[in-house]
């Protein structure tokens, strides 16, 4: 999968995005991702731990009835 660097575009859109998710690694909270792909029905984002320089993805997958309810894998 390829990855582009996020533009926050509006303080809107950096409102809705997930914030201090805990590092796979060290549990530490990290305040945003570093890098998001969206496409249809799914949302990928890509961690960075500072803390102990682990990285990691997590991808939300959004129903079609939608809802405004994202199911995290």
């Amino acid at each position: 999968m390829v990855m582009t660097k996020t533009h926050y575009e509006s303080v809107d859109h950096l409102q809705a995005l997930p914030r201090n998710n805990p590092c796979a690694q060290c549990g530490m909270p990290i305040p945003i991702p570093e890098w998001i792909e969206q496409s249809d029905g799914r949302a990928a984002y890509l961690w960075h731990c500072y803390a102990c320089d682990y990285q990691f993805e997590a991808i939300a997958y959004f129903p079609d009835d939608d809802g405004g309810h994202a199911l995290a894998a």
